[in-house]
């Protein structure tokens, strides 16, 4: 299939998930697989429609770009309304807002509930 088609029978699987269950979506889109598999190029377009469709939808979609894409995440940092950076420190997870700005939080995970709930702890 093209680009475009791939991207449309996505959208079809997407609405008719969404009628069935009620609720938005959650797409998580690790964003150099879209790179390897389409290429640098054609990521602007695929990202571009893809947030405009998740957006106009009222779904969430969540675009992760690793270390070493820095024009790929720049693109994403443009599409997104959010941008977060996670990064390693001294052995520590940590959290911070780059697209709005926010301070730095440390990130730990309570398991008590059966699954990892995130817990965010400002660093001053």
């Amino acid at each position: 299939q093209s680009l475009m088609e791939n991207l449309m029978t996505i959208a079809k699987v997407g609405n008719e998930l969404k009628k069935k269950t009620g609720k938005p979506l959650l797409g998580i889109v690790g964003n150099d697989t879209l790179v390897s598999y389409w290429g640098e190029e054609s990521y602007r377009e695929v990202a571009s429609v893809a947030a405009t469709l998740s957006r106009s939808m009222g779904n969430l979609l969540i675009g992760i770009c690793p270390p070493g894409l820095e024009n790929v995440t720049q693109i994403a940092s443009n599409l997104s309304d959010v941008h977060l950076k996670l990064i390693k420190k001294d052995g520590a997870l940590m959290l911070y807002g780059i697209k709005p700005y926010t301070g730095l939080y440390g990130v730990t995970f309570d398991f008590s509930r059966g699954y990892p709930y995130p817990n965010l702890t400002p660093i001053v």
